[in-house]
């Protein structure tokens, strides 16, 4: 919980302050590491430390000055949910976790540092993952970021495309030691259910109108011990749809008890908070 600890401290020392929403968070990641203390979970520091020391020394910006990723306090709380817990099996504890934060924040970016450690570092041989947005511009977002690494800085990623273990293809960008695969698609569910997919990673889920996620789990779910999903949003504006149903299910009493999942959702508890500096 090393993470969590300094983003707290963080937090105290600058004042910052939080919704609900994120309070709760915290609360639900006390109560998981507690339960790996006490022999119900496991706790890897280990691979939080690999994760992070990976984006920080290995993945370029690719927009701007090509400097690398330094990532703030709470996005390293992020990656001690996503690869800190694990099953008393060895799987992937967290499996989904709903991303709600500003636009401006990072999130693509991350999505796409998260992809290429999955690619190398996340255990799979012959794994398969997407990244699945509205329509394909959206999508090549988070891919083109990933694909942009073979070709830029001098950290590992160029390396490896120099010597080409890491590639394009027709279908995605492959790591060809492991013959692991990194793919883009749009939010079409005849297409995508029944894949067999370890991460999927889902851009800007308040623009669908189609509940795609439940047709991408569902064959992760079946196929795969060690999976996870990755929702991330900025809000918009689009009511009615997937959007409102993810806001009201990661809000929900039932899924703050359930340890599989996560919602970070970032929002004003009122909309007099607007005027709250």
């Amino acid at each position: 919980m090393k993470y969590l600890n300094e983003l707290l401290e963080y937090d105290k020392e600058h004042n910052v302050k939080h919704c609900e929403a994120i309070e709760r968070a915290f609360l639900k990641h006390k109560r998981i590491h507690q339960k790996a203390l006490d022999g119900e979970y496991i706790y890897k520091p280990e691979v939080v430390e690999s994760a992070i020391h990976f984006v920080e020394n290995e993945f370029y910006k690719t927009t701007g000055e090509l400097d690398l990723i330094e990532l703030q306090p709470a996005q390293k709380w992020w990656f001690e949910l996503w690869f800190g817990y694990y099953t008393n099996e060895g799987h992937i504890l967290i499996n989904e976790t709903f991303l709600n934060i500003i636009r401006g924040a990072g999130k693509s970016t991350i999505l796409a540092a998260v992809e290429a450690y999955w690619m190398l570092f996340g255990g799979n041989y012959g794994g398969e993952s997407w990244v699945i947005a509205y329509d394909n511009n959206q999508a090549d977002h988070v891919f083109s970021q990933v694909r942009n690494q073979i070709t830029t800085g001098d950290g590992l990623l160029k390396k490896l495309g120099d010597a080409g273990q890491l590639r394009t293809t027709k279908t995605g960008i492959l790591f060809e030691p492991l013959k692991n695969e990194f793919r883009k698609a749009t939010h079409d569910v005849s297409r995508l259910q029944g894949n067999n997919t370890s991460l999927n990673a889902f851009d800007e889920v308040h623009t669908y109108r189609e509940d795609v996620i439940s047709a991408v789990n569902k064959g992760s779910r079946q196929k795969q011990k060690s999976w996870r999903s990755i929702y991330i949003t900025s809000g918009g504006i689009t009511r009615g749809y997937l959007y409102d149903d993810l806001i009201k299910r990661f809000k929900s009493d039932e899924e703050f008890e359930n340890d599989r999942s996560i919602g970070l959702i970032y929002q004003l508890d009122s909309a007099k908070e607007v005027r709250d500096e």
